[in-house]
């Protein structure tokens, strides 16, 4: 059976919208709830260092650095071909060599002597979004990328983040990684959206009342019943436009 996405509602736990709602003292992020069960553990506490397998990692044309950088790990094969994805539409690098011919050519090598099957040339779309439409990220899951817009796969409910090149290249390689569970931000967006109010109007606002916080290293949870009407693309609007 197809599941449409725009269908999915996530009614979580916690929300003061009610006097006999519980109080949230005690209870779990969704990011502790993802990293436990990806960890393979019961539960994890905030500042823990977990050793992780990803549901997926997610790369541009910077895949061309990864590689130099994983022919470094001593490696002939990546661990598991079916958890990488490569799409060369979008590099968001600041080398712009990522975007040469040369550097294409190498990728496609590496792809086809590997086994990658998800990799999508050029002519494809850009990663965030064909990754998306292809249902290859489910809620629950946790995806690192080598760009900060990996964090876009948070409106599927994933814990998704960008890292450095040499992380994910070791990631290829030995399929984990260690990461402390992070702090959790949790908004809450409830209410009736006006008429001419869209998620994109809805992250502006976030982004104002957030500049005065330390947002780094942290994850940002959104909740309440305007984001539970929001369908798929509106959510991708709002965590791309967060990062």
């Amino acid at each position: 059976a197809f599941l449409k996405l725009e269908q999915l509602e996530f009614n979580f736990p916690g929300l003061k919208l009610h006097h006999a709602v519980n109080s949230l003292y005690g209870k779990k992020t969704m990011a502790q709830k993802v990293y436990a069960r990806a960890a393979q553990l019961e539960s994890v506490e905030i500042g823990q260092t977990v050793e992780i397998e990803p549901d997926l990692t997610v790369t541009s044309a910077d895949a061309g650095r990864i590689i130099d950088s994983f022919k470094n790990h001593g490696s002939e094969l990546v661990w598991n071909p079916g958890k990488i994805v490569i799409a060369l539409a979008n590099c968001f690098s600041d080398n712009c060599a990522d975007n040469e011919p040369e550097n294409h050519q190498k990728i496609r090598e590496f792809v086809k002597r590997q086994g990658i099957r998800s990799f999508y040339d050029v002519t494809e779309g850009a990663s965030q979004q064909v990754v998306l439409e292809r249902g290859q990220i489910l809620p629950g899951h946790v995806v690192i990328g080598a760009d900060k817009y990996t964090a876009s796969f948070g409106c599927l409910s994933a814990v998704a983040s960008g890292t450095d090149i040499e992380k994910v290249a070791s990631v290829w390689a030995n399929g984990k990684f260690s990461t402390e569970v992070p702090r959790t931000i949790r908004i809450d967006v409830n209410g009736r959206r006006a008429r001419g109010v869209y998620s994109r109007d809805i992250a502006h606002s976030v982004m104002r009342q957030l500049a005065a916080v330390n947002v780094r290293g942290r994850v940002i949870e959104f909740y309440g019943n305007v984001v539970s009407r929001m369908t798929i693309s509106e959510r991708f609007t709002l965590t791309n436009l967060t990062v």
